[in-house]
């Protein structure tokens, strides 16, 4: 009679513990189909790839990295107008320094 109720007792205080495990239960043929492929009589079959990306958010991404890059590109000679000059002022700069040192 002892045994049946802790049996009892640690059955319950282990369905409070992991509530999960029902879901799992409920579930689980569902999770034994996985990301790559399922069981099927005993051989693994695999899921078909998804050739295309889906929609919308990829291609509104794909769009604004587009718009910047020909934002860039409208920007690009005057950018490397003001590097050479950069480079240029950099360098006089320090054969200025130079030549005063000595």
């Amino acid at each position: 009679m002892a045994c049946k109720v802790m049996k009892s007792v640690t059955k319950s205080v282990a369905v409070y513990q992991y509530p999960w495990q029902e879901q799992l239960m409920k579930h689980q043929d569902d999770l034994l189909e996985g990301v790559w492929g399922y069981w099927h009589l005993g051989v693994r079959k695999k899921k078909g790839m998804r050739t295309k990306r889906k929609g919308h958010k990829c291609e509104r991404i794909s769009a604004e990295k587009r718009a910047h890059t020909a934002e860039l590109m409208q920007k690009m000679p005057q950018m490397l107008a003001d590097f050479k000059k950069r480079r240029w002022e950099r360098k006089m700069n320090e054969d200025d320094s130079e030549a005063k040192k000595t």
